[in-house]
C-alpha cells in the first residue's frame, strides 16, 4: 500500500465517520408519523463497499456510539443490553456487509453492491429485534411495531434508492479522473493491501 493509498483510506474512513456522526443526529429529528429513519446506514454502506469489511465495521460503532447519546430511555432499562445493542446492530451490519461484497464483486460487482446494500439495513433491524426480545421484553410490543412497520422499511428503501446511485457516481467520477478504485471484478480493496503490507 502506497503512501497516497493510505492518506486516501484514513482521509476517505475520516469523512465518513463525520457523515455518520452528522446524519446520525439529524436523524433523530426525522421521522413520518412514529417511525424516524437512520440515514447514517448510508455511509456505512459506502464504507464498506470502498473501503472493505473493517472500515465497515469501524462505521457501524460511530453509528452505535452516537446512537447511544440518544438512548437515555432504553438506559433507563437496561444499560447493559443498550450499549451492546447500539453497537452490535450496526457495526455487525457494516462488517457482514463488507464480506458480502467482496464475495460476490468477482463474479458481479454491481449485484455485489445492492447485496451489500441491502444487507445493513435487514441485520440492523435483525439484531435490534433480538435485542429487543433479550433486554427490552416489555416494551418489545411498542419496538416491533414501530420498528417493523415502519423504520425497517424507510431504511431499507432510502438504502436501496441511494448507495447504488452513489457508489456508481463515484466510480463515474474514478474512472473519469484516473482513480484506480476497488469497485470492479478481481481488483483487491485498500483493507486487504493493509493487510498484505505488515
Amino acid at each position: 500500500m502506497t503512501k497516497h493509498q493510505q492518506i486516501r483510506f484514513m482521509a476517505g474512513n475520516a469523512v465518513l465517520a463525520a457523515l455518520v456522526a452528522i446524519l446520525t443526529l439529524i436523524s433523530n429529528h426525522l421521522s413520518i408519523g412514529p417511525a424516524s429513519f437512520n440515514l447514517s446506514l448510508i455511509p456505512i454502506v459506502i464504507g464498506a463497499i470502498i473501503y472493505g469489511p473493517w472500515s465497515g465495521l469501524f462505521l457501524g460503532l460511530v453509528n452505535g456510539g452516537m446512537v447511544m447519546l440518544g438512548a437515555q430511555g432504553f438506559f433507563a432499562m437496561n444499560v447493559a443490553g443498550t450499549i451492546l445493542i447500539c453497537l452490535l446492530k450496526t457495526g455487525t451490519a457494516g462488517l457482514v456487509a463488507g464480506f458480502l461484497y467482496k464475495l460476490i464483486r468477482k463474479s458481479n460487482w454491481k449485484v455485489a453492491v445492492v447485496v451489500a446494500t441491502i444487507s445493513v439495513p435487514v441485520i440492523n433491524t435483525s439484531i435490534f429485534c433480538v435485542g429487543a426480545l433479550l433486554f427490552f421484553q416489555e416494551a418489545v410490543g411498542v419496538l416491533f411495531t414501530w420498528w417493523l412497520l415502519g423504520n425497517f422499511g424507510i431504511e431499507l428503501a432510502i438504502n436501496v434508492v441511494l448507495c447504488p446511485s452513489i457508489i456508481y457516481i463515484v466510480k463515474t467520477v474514478e474512472a473519469k479522473y484516473g482513480i484506480e478504485n476497488n469497485l470492479e471484478d478481481g481488483k483487491e480493496d485498500i483493507t486487504v493491501s493493509v493487510n498484505e503490507s505488515k
